[in-house]
């Protein structure tokens, strides 16, 4: 879906496709549907050639908190993190860290 629709046109967009995909729409939005690796790969490449991108965040975090599934956000996010860290040096990735740090400390209050 291109990018130049409003919010309302893209949600529309989005309930129709999910509408006329009941399978993955289970996958996403149903907390008793499983999926397995093997369907995300499949959902996720779906989803892109649909331009759906943000429901790739939806099934990645529907499935957290499964191992396999965890372990693959978890090396995700450090093998970003350690790019992250390469182009902007230690200094700033600390400073970074510190504040979201500060942040979480925050909102605890």
């Amino acid at each position: 879906m291109q990018d130049n629709y409003s919010a309302s046109e893209r949600m529309i967009y989005m309930v129709k496709w999910l509408a006329e995909h009941p399978k993955i729409q289970s996958r996403l939005c149903e907390d008793y549907a499983e999926t397995t690796l093997e369907e995300c790969l499949s959902i996720i490449e779906l989803l892109e050639k649909n331009g759906l991108y943000e429901m790739i965040v939806v099934l990645l975090l529907k499935n957290q908190y499964k191992l396999e599934f965890e372990q693959i956000v978890t090396e995700f996010v450090i093998e970003k993190m350690l790019k992250e860290w390469e182009r902007v040096g230690i200094e700033q990735m600390c400073y970074d860290i510190k504040g979201k740090i500060k942040e979480k400390i925050k909102q605890k209050d």
